[in-house]
């Protein structure tokens, strides 16, 4: 049995195509593959990863564990930052605080000296990320320190 040159080619570029299509597909699903088993090297340290000159540039700190790899990713996501803390003219605690996370933050507390205090202005709540308001809390005394505590993280301030 002859096959027709005039049917030949057009089978000749139908095979060629599926055999392109099959080949990108492979090493599509490869490069996915090699992916997925970086990502999961890098979550739980493995130690060939560690190993490897040109992974140590890339990611110089790796997390030592999956919880450090989650409280990374929290820090980034919602951080709370004391920027100052000053006194009003009744001498109470004027705590200016900035949301440098990437996600709002609210419900506000504030606790000096490990007591709870009474916020006595009303901040801006939600903050916004890359938003400061300030906190009036009623403390005329000193302190060591102070905690601003919102639903979704904490700031810590110590005196030195």
């Amino acid at each position: 049995m002859e096959i027709h040159p005039f049917l030949l080619i057009p089978l000749l570029v139908l095979l060629a195509y599926l055999g392109f299509k099959i080949l990108t597909g492979l090493i599509k699903t490869l490069a996915l593959l090699f992916l997925l088993i970086l990502v999961v090297l890098v979550i739980f340290q493995i130690e060939p990863l560690r190993s490897a000159p040109i992974v140590r540039k890339l990611i110089p700190s790796l997390p030592s564990s999956p919880f450090k790899f989650l409280e990374i990713v929290r820090n980034f996501l919602w951080k709370l930052e004391i920027e100052s803390v000053e006194r009003d003219s009744e001498g109470n605690l004027l705590i200016n605080v900035k949301n440098s996370g990437k996600l709002t933050l609210s419900n506000f507390s504030v606790f000096v000296d490990g007591e709870l205090v009474k916020i006595k202005n009303r901040p801006k709540d939600p903050l916004k990320p890359g938003e400061e308001t300030v906190i009036q809390v009623e403390w005329s005394g000193e302190f060591s320190q102070i905690l601003v505590k919102c639903e979704e993280t904490t700031a810590k301030l110590e005196k030195v």
